[in-house]
């Protein structure tokens, strides 16, 4: 399901050289983000003609290291000699579980060398909204020419570039990009020799700024790395981080989560914060209306609070300062995961003639930690929260706590009952759901600090005929539950759903000759 992740490289390899090392010729390079998530369930046939006969080696990569099989599908890639109908098989497998696969083979006879790999130039559409700056930093290592990168749009398109061969300096690098606020990017850097630039030949680095603040870092990569950001938007969010006195342990990520890919706001990474019980205080600009993660880590699993001092952290959102993580938690080990919409009101827009759900609540000790979020679509338990979004057009259906704050501290061990408002369900038609109740230190609603529990029911006069979600009491100690269900203009159309269905499926297959054919099926 996830074509964007799939890349690959052919190698030719000299005598007695290793299939990675420099004396080892790229042939043909596919890095990741070359195939669009548009050619999923379908099969792709490429064809790379050789110049001569020799030892090459096929890798093939994944940049999310699960390979194409099979947890999203059951997918598989191929390497033909010749033509599909008539050459021989020269590899075949998924790399299931894992970031790449290699196979070596030898070609006895040559052809010429195409140079059609390359995606086809693109022209940029005409910028619908201000332009807001990007700087990216590169430190290359010992071989900067052949580092290459580039900006894609949510479309796929290219909208800045340079390609492997550009660079011939070995200090640091600064580009500035203008691209359109309000908006995501997938930043893609590229190493033809799979070694990245740190740090088997020198100490490089890259990293990406926005005016929000830090969005990508890295070095230790093979073929590719990838960071997905947000650009600057209008709308204002304040944090205000209160630090215990091991500042190095601190780090935190500010994500959005509802376009096609997660997309980083901002983050400090681990060993950043320098000053013990330091009060750091951030602005952001978003996209209103953005469904966001604020994760919070201590890396000595010891939280902010209170071993080694009271730390704290608050997030206000919108001019009219809702307060959306509470200043009280801070008393956590490792991680804790706010969830929050970016709307001065906290609510979506208010539905005309609306259909009735009623949620209800038992807390555990810290209600503050609870959110959830009504999706309208069918999610699967199984997937990471970081590609829910990215499976469809998904759309938020409603998001809790109703007044878009957090759930008072006054609401410990008791009951709270809320209805919620969803658009009203045409005739004849059946609508999926997932309902995600999170909880922001990861211990759930039970058992440790509480026995709490939850039910939505279709309706406002809840019983035992119109549950639509239980609680599941069985699971303890979890950052989040999701449950699926359907609804029709005349009721329940399935009953809940604890069960995670199964996933849809991606296949790669790639194809080589004298005339090397890449065959690549998304199914």
């Amino acid at each position: 399901e996830f074509p964007e992740e799939v890349g690959w490289i052919l190698r030719l390899n000299e005598d007695g050289a290793s299939a990675t090392s420099r004396q080892s010729e790229v042939i043909a390079f596919k890095p990741a983000r070359s195939y669009s998530n548009t050619l999923k369930d379908q099969l792709i046939t490429e064809t790379i003609h050789l110049v001569e006969a020799g030892d090459y080696t096929f890798h093939f990569l994944d940049s999310f290291s699960d390979g194409v099989c099979c947890k999203y599908g059951d997918g598989y890639y191929r390497l033909y000699d010749g033509v599909i109908e008539d050459g021989a098989l020269l590899a075949s497998g998924n790399a299931s579980g894992k970031s790449r696969e290699s196979t070596t083979f030898s070609i006895s006879t040559g052809g010429t060398r195409a140079p059609t790999l390359a995606p086809a130039p693109t022209v940029s559409p005409a910028p619908t909204a201000p332009l807001v700056t990007v700087d990216i930093y590169i430190l290359p290592d010992n071989y900067p020419a052949d580092i290459g990168w580039r900006i894609l749009d949510e479309n796929g398109r290219t909208v800045a570039s340079v390609s492997a061969g550009s660079y011939t300096t070995a200090d640091v690098i600064e580009e500035s990009v203008s691209l359109q606020s309000d908006s995501v990017y997938t930043f893609v850097i590229t190493d033809e020799f799979e070694n990245g630039i740190c740090c088997d030949h020198g100490n490089g680095f890259f990293r990406l700024d926005t005016d929000n603040g830090l969005v990508g870092y890295g070095g230790k990569f093979r073929t590719t790395a990838e960071v997905i950001f947000t650009t600057p938007g209008a709308f204002p969010v304040d944090m205000s981080l209160q630090i215990d006195k091991s500042p190095g342990e601190v780090a935190w990520r500010l994500e959005r989560l509802d376009g096609k890919e997660t997309a980083l706001v901002a983050q400090v990474p681990i060993s950043t914060y320098e000053t013990a019980l330091e009060l750091v205080q951030r602005s952001f600009a978003v996209t209103e209306g953005g469904f966001y993660r604020l994760a919070l880590e201590d890396q000595g699993s010891d939280g902010i609070c209170c071993q080694n001092g009271q730390g704290s952290i608050s997030l206000v959102v919108g001019d009219e300062n809702r307060v959306v993580v509470a200043s009280e938690p801070g008393d956590y080990a490792t991680l804790m995961a706010f969830h929050f919409l970016g709307s001065s009101s906290g609510v979506l827009p208010v539905v005309a003639d609306p259909r009735t759900l009623t949620l209800s609540i038992t807390f555990d000790r810290f209600p503050e930690e609870t959110s959830w979020v009504l999706l309208e679509s069918k999610i699967e338990a199984s997937v990471e929260i970081e590609r829910t979004f990215r499976r469809e057009n998904i759309k938020i259906a409603a998001f809790g706590p109703k007044d878009g704050a957090h759930y008072s501290a006054n609401l410990a061990s008791s009951t709270l009952t809320e209805q919620i408002k969803i658009e009203q369900i045409p005739e004849g038609v059946t609508r999926d759901y997932t309902f995600i109740l999170f909880d922001a230190a990861r211990d759930g609603l039970c058992c440790d600090y509480g026995v709490g529990k939850y039910s939505l029911f279709d309706g406002n006069k809840p019983n035992a005929t119109n549950v639509l979600v239980v609680g599941r009491t069985d699971v303890e100690g979890v950052a989040r539950e999701a449950q699926t269900f359907s609804l029709s203009l005349g009721g329940i159309a399935s009953s809940p759903s604890p069960t995670p269905g199964t996933s849809g499926a991606v296949s790669v297959s790639a194809v080589v000759a004298a005339a090397i054919a890449v065959v690549v099926s998304f199914l």
